[in-house]
């Protein structure tokens, strides 16, 4: 394990903490403080090519983030529809933190409910990220038919 990547860091622009332990095999924690997530582990935390990686992947959305220590500071993307978005953390801490995972208002909510309002939030977002994605699908298409070659040509009528 590089005992650079070790440690609590904080997203540049947003709440999002990720804890970083120095074991072998990786071990992380993610809180997302914004939607009332605090300590869950990713379902997957790696090396790849010199890149600390994680994924996150759940019924709504899959997102894979792509992490290297450069100037003292964690960098890469993170890829969610297709789409990668550029992140960055600072250390805010060099010591991690391993609390039990809690969802804050989840005293207020049965799980059932708790679902549907995660469910909800999601929804508002998804709409706008899938009309981009088919924006360029579309875009890519309409390229393709433009470079097919006029078949009505080859055709007697």
């Amino acid at each position: 394990m590089d005992k650079r990547y070790v440690g609590r860091w904080q997203r540049v622009s947003g709440t999002e903490i990720i804890d970083i332990f120095d074991e072998e095999p990786p071990r992380m924690k993610l809180s997302f403080p914004e939607n009332g997530y605090y300590n869950y582990p990713p379902n997957k935390c790696y090396f790849n090519a010199g890149r600390f990686c994680y994924e996150i992947n759940d019924e709504y959305y899959r997102m894979v983030y792509s992490l290297i220590y450069e100037d003292g500071r964690l960098r890469g993307h993170y890829t969610q529809f297709g789409i990668e978005t550029e992140i960055a953390f600072e250390l805010c801490d060099a010591v991690p933190r391993d609390e039990p995972h809690n969802r804050a208002d989840s005293g207020r909510l049965s799980g059932r409910r708790l679902h549907r309002s995660a469910a909800r939030k999601n929804c508002v977002q998804r709409p706008r990220v899938l009309e981009n994605v088919m924006a360029q699908v579309s875009s890519v298409a309409a390229d393709q038919i433009k470079s097919l070659p006029d078949l009505t040509s080859a055709v007697d009528v």
